[in-house]
């Protein structure tokens, strides 16, 4: 119920959203019938994205890139076989030669299958 003086009832009562940081906020309403709605945390009214936005696309995210350039990656997890480095690939292996197994000195005879293995983790 609207109540009003005398003098201000000849004019019917504009209803709508009178809070002004609204989103939908009607500068004609006389009355708010409690439709204000308002924009989600780190967006604007539109939708878009007010805050800044990390390496996955994510409006106020954390995620940055890693030492090898991932977003939100775990960084180097390639062991160098001689060193013993973590590296982002295996041709980051100064002590390396590329293949897996490590360029020092090989460890007598035999048919030269065996090579030092490399761990992925």
């Amino acid at each position: 119920a609207v109540v009003c003086a005398a003098e201000d009832c000849s004019v019917e009562p504009e209803y709508g959203c009178t809070e002004g940081s609204a989103c939908n906020y009607d500068s004609d309403a006389t009355v708010d019938d409690g439709s204000c709605s308002y924009a989600s945390a780190g967006y604007d009214c539109d939708g878009s994205c007010v805050l800044d936005t990390d390496c996955a696309g994510v409006c106020g995210g954390s995620a940055t890139y890693d030492e090898c350039g991932e977003c939100g990656g775990p960084g180097p997890t390639v062991i160098c076989m001689m060193s013993v480095d973590e590296v982002c690939e295996l041709s980051d292996c100064s002590d390396d030669d590329g293949t897996g197994e490590g360029t020092g000195g090989g460890g007598g005879g035999g048919g030269g299958g065996e090579g030092g293995e490399l761990e992925l983790h």
